[in-house]
């Protein structure tokens, strides 16, 4: 079949079991090829591949709502949707995101969320429905992962205590590389490896298929099953909340998964399909990973594994380097912890998380948690550094704004930036957070600088905020790291008596330098680091002289600069002449749209 002359899941209904085989491992190399070439969410979509395609078999939708948790195991769903050809590299490249949206499609209930927030939909929905009198199925997919947070229990005791006709299929690959010491996560793995209900059930239906009634008898005994299920396997939690619990289910077989199915439609109650499957399905280097790497990708050579970008002799990236900055201090000073929130393959604190293991803190993607765990840790005297991704940050907003801003606590947060922070609908805006007020939010543009805003961080009485973009920097030596005022900017090229001045930080700076001096330009570039508090002696100065400014900002890192500079220009009665150039490529840098508009105005302007 050619994948990308499907349309829509309705062509599923007219295929028998081996074909829905035949398409899913078609869909795997499709998604395998794509991916290898531009770079994505890969283990997590591999091992989805016939959970999405039954679950568009058995139920019908748009009409019935199918909602995709975080959106990070959805590449099947976009295929069966009519939307392949967003997996294409040249499609990625253009700036655009292969990732759930409404406004894209009927089919996506719910843009891309971020952890266990789909269940909370899912019940919302659910009410609307049965105040609307309507009848159609509400069908939430979510990893084992996002199952056992907070919300996520918060959610599914709401959906039973109001008893919402809810259908939860549980994508348990007993992989997730978030830490799962929880209860949840316990009873989920009683359950994965309990031989003994797995063993009798195998090989109930292996001897009975061998008969020539088979099918029919196994599907006779289900009630049978069920009894003698409770007393191997531990699923009472979910009863606890009303739920009727449907499995384990082997998330690759299509018998099991439609028959799983097809029984959960009928029930007039919320129900848990509890589905089995092997992450990284089909692609062995994916399958065998325990450490994260496979789950977000950059482009690799599928026959090696290897990624096609090679960094560069003498260069490390981002991530590298600050956790290497973290492990050094924490080497020094035995007050300093480490709390991953939670700890990714690119966050790159595997070697101190085991140099450290008493205190290194791998808590997941629970955001509130992690800032409230890091305000108790600073209130009893630690030292705290915390690393999270941006798009999980706004999570603990609540958090970070009650228990951390404006408390003078030594708590400083690593902030990664990476491809997927970004959508062609909606670039990731971190402008909130100069809403907290007393925060410090910084970037260093190379190694010397970040490895001073560190030391800045960790040697102060402030929440500190240090955003990472995704990328590389040459590693300097440590001599090379100087201590940093808070709160200044850093002038990387003077001119006496410049034509305008142009605001950027993080890699850009050096960037823009090179070529303000290969062009021999007249302007001044001043490296604004600190996003809050701005250096307000460096900003006067400039003000006073009555030039342009023009900001860079990469992927809005200098997002609500230009708006502070305005408001406090207002304040001051001061005239300024300001323009924003925002990159919303991905993270690929683009300055030449900087100074094409530096040029296009000075061309209207005489």
């Amino acid at each position: 079949m050619d994948i990308n002359k499907i349309k829509t899941p309705a062509f599923l209904k007219e295929l028998n079991i081996r074909q829905l085989d035949d398409l899913s491992e078609q869909i795997r190399a499709f998604i395998l090829d794509q991916v290898s070439q531009s770079g994505g969410h890969l283990a997590s979509n591999l091992g989805a591949v016939e959970l999405t395609v039954a679950l568009h078999y058995c139920f019908d939708a748009p009409e019935d709502r199918l909602l995709f948790d975080t959106g990070h195991q959805c590449l099947t769903h976009l295929i069966l949707t009519g939307r392949s050809r967003q997996l294409a590299p040249l499609y990625l490249n253009s700036g655009n995101s292969a990732s759930l949206s409404r406004t894209q499609s009927p089919y996506d209930v719910c843009d891309a969320s971020r952890f266990s927030s789909a269940l909370s939909y899912a019940l919302g929905i659910a009410a609307a429905r049965d105040l609307n009198k309507e009848n159609y199925h509400i069908v939430t997919l979510i990893g084992d992962g996002a199952f056992s947070l907070g919300q996520s229990m918060e959610t599914l005791k709401q959906i039973g205590l109001q008893k919402r006709r809810v259908i939860i299929v549980l994508n348990d690959n007993g992989m997730t590389h978030f830490t799962s010491d929880s209860i949840v996560r316990e009873n989920l793995s009683k359950v994965r490896n309990s031989r003994a209900y797995n063993g009798l059930k195998d090989g109930v239906k292996t001897a009975l298929r061998k008969g020539k009634h088979g099918d029919e008898v196994i599907g006779k005994i289900h009630d049978l099953k069920e009894r003698i299920k409770e007393p191997i396997i531990d699923s009472r939690f979910l009863k606890d909340f009303g739920f009727y619990y449907i499995g384990p289910v082997n998330g690759h077989d299509f018998r099991s998964m439609i028959s799983a199915f097809e029984t959960a439609r009928k029930k007039d109650m919320p129900v848990v399909v509890h589905c089995l499957t092997s992450k990284g399905k089909g692609y062995p280097l994916a399958e065998e990973d325990a450490s994260g790497k496979w789950d977000h990708v950059s482009a690799f050579d599928i026959r090696t594994g290897k990624a096609r970008s090679i960094v560069p002799e003498g260069e490390i990236s981002l991530n590298e380097f600050t956790a290497a900055c973290i492990e050094k201090a924490m080497r020094e000073d035995a007050s300093l912890v480490t709390v991953a929130a939670p700890k990714s393959f690119d966050s790159h604190l595997d070697h101190l998380f085991m140099t450290y293991p008493e205190r290194s803190f791998d808590l997941g993607p629970s955001q509130d948690l992690a800032a409230d765990f890091a305000a108790g840790l600073a209130l009893s005297g630690m030292k705290v550094f915390v690393s999270t991704d941006a798009t999980l940050l706004p999570g603990a907003y609540d958090q970070l704004a009650v228990s951390l801003d404006g408390k003078k606590l030594p708590v400083l947060y690593a902030v990664r930036f990476s491809e997927q922070s970004n959508t062609a609908e909606k670039p990731l805006d971190i402008s909130y957070l100069r809403t907290l007020k007393e925060a410090v939010v910084a970037q260093g543009k190379d190694a010397a600088e970040i490895g001073g805003l560190v030391h800045a961080a960790l040697n102060g009485q402030q929440f500190f905020l240090l955003c990472l973009q995704e990328g590389n920097i040459r590693k300097e030596m440590e001599e090379n790291v100087h201590p940093i005022q808070i709160g200044s900017w850093d002038y990387v090229i003077t001119r006496k008596s410049p034509e305008l001045y142009i605001f950027s930080c993080g890699s850009p700076v050096k960037r823009i330098a090179r070529i303000i001096q290969d062009n021999d330009l007249n302007y001044s570039l001043v490296n604004t680091r600190f996003l809050q508090p701005m250096d307000y002696t460096t900003l006067d100065a400039i003000l006073a002289a009555g030039k342009s400014v023009y900001i860079y900002s990469q992927n809005d890192m200098n997002s609500g600069l230009a708006s502070a500079i305005r408001d406090y220009a207002s304040r001051k009665q001061i005239p300024v002449r300001l323009c924003e150039i925002g990159n919303r490529d991905h993270g690929k840098e683009d300055i030449g749209k900087l100074f094409d508009r530096i040029e296009k105005d000075r061309k209207q302007s005489g």
